[in-house]
């Protein structure tokens, strides 16, 4: 079974609870949760392999009222933040005959098509997590795996803000230049479509296994 939940305005303490109330329900059915939205106000998380000394204007992020997170997911220092879609996955991958590499597939072959839809050609970088145009990073994923359920999931660039991320180095490497949809495209898209292109695709994908 299918759950789906949007919210455009989300504070982030809010959608960590959310992840632990679903966590408990996908642990015993055979479901999929999937949330997409935007966060409010922008935060800062730093995942299990985050540097500290990668916040690099704590003063500046401060002013500018940015929550700073540590969160169990995988990975460095991200942000989330209006304007960026945001999609929260909790699946019990055992239940679908899948492991966490072919996931990770999946969520990256999502946000590449997504993408084609808008005749942007995005590709996933060798040994890297993510996807990419024109050597700039669009694409993020952030998973946490217990015991074969996945939380956390992926952030899209697509109207946000893409100089805050000048406020840290993101993914724990400084030469990772960023880009979004906006700058590609020079005008705004609907995150509401872009998040309903890829749960479109998602859904295909982990029923289907074609990739």
């Amino acid at each position: 079974m299918l759950h789906i939940y949007e919210n455009y305005k989300w504070h982030y303490d809010q959608a960590l609870h959310w992840l632990h109330h679903t966590y408990k329900l996908a642990k015993k059915k055979k479901h999929i949760f999937l949330a997409l939205g935007s966060h409010s106000p922008s935060v800062i998380t730093l995942g299990y392999n985050a540097n500290h000394n990668h916040i690099l204007n704590p003063l500046v992020i401060n002013n500018n009222n940015i929550i700073i997170r540590k969160t169990k997911r995988g990975g460095g220092i991200t942000i989330h933040m209006q304007g960026q879609l945001i999609i929260y996955t909790i699946i019990s991958i055992p239940h679908f005959n899948i492991n966490i590499n072919y996931f990770i597939k999946i969520l990256e072959t999502c946000m590449i098509t997504t993408c084609k839809y808008w005749k942007i050609n995005a590709y996933k970088q060798k040994s890297k997590i993510g996807i990419y145009i024109k050597y700039k990073k669009i694409g993020f994923i952030g998973l946490k795996n217990q015991y074969g359920i996945i939380t956390h999931g992926i952030s899209l660039n697509i109207n946000n803000n893409i100089d805050i991320y000048a406020y840290f180095i993101p993914c724990n490497n400084n030469s990772t230049i960023i880009t979004s949809l906006k700058e590609i495209l020079n005008h705004n898209i609907s995150i509401s479509i872009i998040g309903k292109q890829f749960i479109k695709l998602f859904i295909y994908y982990i029923f289907n296994k074609h990739i």
